[in-house]
Formats: structure tokens, sequence, C-alpha cells
């Protein structure tokens, strides 16, 4: 989360100040994930003069405004791609399993 802020927030920040204001206030909204409220990020982002503020949790589809709309579907193809992952992993690891009565094999559909 450091090097985000590091390397696209702050940068970013600096060039909207750039085009409005060096005074333009700046507000960061995050979840309660724990990484997003470290001292050392809340910190950085003081120095930067961005205001950090938090959605309750079990808010975020409420408050944040990108997560019923643009994060949807890139969470739901993180997930969907996760899940056939995970699925063939578990049946590459049935396959290599001897039942006693030889190799188990499975094939995917």
């Amino acid at each position: 989360m450091m090097q985000f802020v590091n390397n696209v927030i702050v940068p970013y920040v600096n060039g909207i100040r750039l085009c409005h204001s060096k005074t333009q206030k700046v507000i960061a909204i995050f979840d309660v994930f724990e990484a997003h409220r470290g001292e050392r990020l809340l910190d950085l982002l003081k120095a930067n003069d961005i205001v950090s503020l938090f959605v309750p949790a079990t808010c975020t589809d409420r408050l944040q405004s990108l997560d019923p709309s643009v994060n949807r579907e890139d969470k739901e193809q993180l997930k969907s791609h996760f899940h056939d992952w995970y699925s063939a992993e578990v049946i590459n690891h049935i396959s290599e399993q001897e039942d006693g009565l030889g190799k188990l094999h499975l094939r995917t559909l």
C-alpha cells in the first residue's frame, strides 16, 4: 500500500494540484482493511496533505462509489479465475492420489 501511495496516489495528487491549486483538498477513501490503517501509511498521506476517510465494515457497497460499479466486474473476474484455478488444483491433487485400486483419473468438464 505504501508503494501504491508513493507511486500512484501522490504523483496523481501532485498533478491535480498543479492544474488547479496547490491548496486543493484531497480525500482518500479506504475500507477498514488493516493495510489501509497502518500508522506509516496514514503518516505518509498526512505528509502529502491527503485526508484519509474510512468506510465502516460491510458498507463499501453503499459508501465507496466504485465498488458497485467499476470494481464489481474486476472482483467477479478475480473470483472466477480463483475458482477455476482452485478447482484445477483439487482435481490434480485427487488424480495423483492412490485409492487402493490404482490411480483415480478425473477429467475436467
